[in-house]
């Protein structure tokens, strides 16, 4: 810090004059050089002119900037102080948060000489300033005198001190920075936020590269999950979400809507075509009269090894005269190999009676024996397919209430497996038999087959982890579905209306990265956006679970979180 020189010798044009004089000096200036030079004589410039503004404000006379400082008069107490109150606050909103000033303030007799300002008093100020707390402001016992009790009351004894170049012992007071708030502000101010709307646009022009940077990234990594949902990052993470879900469904006794009961017959597979002549067995065992309704998550479009069975299986069908049999098969859409119109159900079996339905269920493919897990639909579900047509005959089961009006499943569409579906699921043994016994009548009967991963045509998904059980349902692997399961749980949550609409990844992450943004700009301590961040992120986590329970929802979280975290602690305070 420069100090004003001692007065000349020699006679010179004298102006006195009773003043308070202000100066003040920068903080550890001599380290923020060394560290970043360029940095530190931008922010001192910039604080510097705002003090500059507020002298002139608060009817002062800037003498002169000595360096990282200002010196300046006032004609009392009161307007000085109230230029440094001023001036704090604007150190707290400004965009160079960390750099600190400290300002001594004297009432004497001081010498007018041109456009500067000589004597004692000037001398003993910037001594003051010395001793002054970071952002706050020292003066002597006779200034202090002199205060408005406002002000006075704020002050604190700092003893009699030794200041260099100054004879003897002088009494000293302070006002710290806390104290330095105007009391109308008091209240009203959060400390380390920077609340004046003209100060937090200055933090926002002052956003760092590095902010940008993540927040393209999540806004890139937001387009990836959008454009392909299946992607297996964005299909973990969702799988994961919904056992978040499920366990928010337990904590909060929200069990969501239960599906009526659905008996489920699942054959054991040997890797051959499922025999003709067990399907005729069965059908006879389901006379129409109690069970109206039975399908067939299997594709007939072959004669079979025993065309004696088949003729039988036709027949069994023209002759019980069902309301409703339906047999599936696969569109061109999906990706087995014989897939398309080769895979429609023979012609006499629809002429004696048997509806087709498209088995497709609508979510991501694999190459393997075991499909991925059905989470998300990637193309809609209408009335033509298999998990509709088992809709159809569930939903009039349902109270009004529960009655969905859609007959379809949009795209983008998520199934919500965090709910019970298993209460809704009874399976049977091949001989329609459960451990309660023979099953009486039921409207809807679904068969399919139980197969094992090691069949090249096995009809597998992957397990939802929120739907895994140490004893799964059908009593096979945990981590293997059968595609009856799948397409049993599909149709009742149609019939049900019940799904999740997922909000935009890429949406939700530049929201996201826009708060973070702002919230780097209105708290400068990077420990305060720890804090907000460590309350901030559940909280939202816990609406987003709600809000997927409630409102059925999908509001991302892990990619959000990313976001808000990056954009809001990447930012570098100097």
């Amino acid at each position: 810090m420069a100090l004003p020189q001692p007065d000349p010798p020699g006679p010179m044009a004298e102006v006195r004059s009773i003043r308070v004089v202000v100066f003040s000096d920068v903080v550890d200036s001599t380290g923020r050089m060394f560290r970043d030079e360029a940095a530190a004589v931008r922010m001192i410039q910039s604080d510097l002119s705002g003090f500059e503004q507020q002298i002139r404000r608060h009817g002062g006379t800037l003498i002169k900037f000595t360096g990282d400082g200002i010196l300046a008069t006032f004609d009392t107490t009161s307007t000085a102080l109230s230029f440094i109150e001023a001036a704090v606050l604007d150190l707290q909103d400004r965009a160079s948060p960390g750099l600190q000033h400290r300002f001594g303030m004297h009432l004497g007799e001081i010498y007018l000489k041109d456009d500067d300002i000589l004597g004692q008093g000037v001398h003993l100020t910037a001594r003051l300033q010395t001793i002054s707390p970071a952002n706050g402001v020292a003066f002597t016992e006779s200034t202090y005198a002199n205060l408005d009790p406002r002000f006075r009351s704020r002050a604190v004894p700092l003893g009699a001190l030794e200041l260099k170049g100054i004879a003897g012992r002088i009494r000293c007071y302070a006002i710290e920075e806390r104290g330095l708030l105007p009391i109308g502000r008091r209240h009203s101010a959060v400390r380390g936020f920077v609340l004046r709307g003209d100060a937090l646009l200055r933090r926002l022009a002052t956003s760092q590269r590095r902010q940008l940077f993540a927040a393209l990234a999540a806004l890139l990594l937001g387009l990836i999950a959008d454009l392909d949902p299946a992607n297996p990052l964005s299909a973990y993470l969702l799988d994961r979400r919904l056992v978040l879900q499920k366990t928010w469904r337990q904590l909060t006794v929200q069990p969501g809507p239960t599906p009526p009961v659905v008996p489920v017959i699942l054959l054991p597979s040997d890797g051959a075509p499922v025999s003709r002549s067990t399907l005729a067995d069965l059908l006879e065992s389901l006379p129409p009269s109690r069970f109206p309704a039975v399908a067939f998550d299997y594709v007939l479009d072959q004669v079979g090894p025993d065309p004696a069975a088949m003729t039988r299986l036709v027949q069994v069908i023209g002759e019980q005269r069902r309301p409703l049999l339906v047999l599936g098969w696969f569109s061109a859409e999906s990706a087995g190999v014989d897939a398309g119109e080769r895979s429609r159900p023979l012609a006499a079996l629809r002429q004696a009676g048997a509806q087709e339905r498209n088995l497709i269920l609508g979510t991501a493919a694999g190459p393997g024996p075991v499909q991925p897990r059905p989470l998300q639909l990637l193309v809609p579900l209408g009335a033509q397919h298999f998990a509709a047509a088992l809709a159809g005959v569930i939903r009039p089961q349902l109270p009004p209430p529960l009655r969905a009006a859609s007959t379809g499943l949009p795209s983008e569409a998520v199934i919500d497996w965090s709910l019970a579906w298993e209460r809704g699921i009874h399976v049977l043994d091949p001989d329609g038999q459960s451990p309660a016994g023979p099953l009486a009548s039921a409207p809807l009967v679904v068969v399919g087959s139980l197969s094992s991963s090691r069949q090249p045509d096995a009809d597998l998904f992957g397990t939802p982890a929120a739907f895994r059980s140490r004893v799964p349902l059908w009593g096979g692997s945990v981590d293997e579905m059968p595609g009856v399961i799948a397409q049993t749980v599909v149709g009742q949550s149609l019939a049900l209306g019940h799904w999740l609409t997922p909000l935009s990844a890429s949406g939700c992450a530049a929201l996201a990265a826009g708060l973070g943004v702002l919230a780097a700009a209105a708290i400068p301590a990077s420990a305060g956006r720890w804090r907000l961040l460590a309350v901030g992120v559940p909280v939202a986590g816990l609406v987003s679970l709600q809000l997927a329970v409630g409102a059925r929802l999908l509001v991302p979280i892990a990619l959000p979180t990313l976001a808000l975290a990056g954009t809001s602690l990447l930012r570098r305070e100097s």
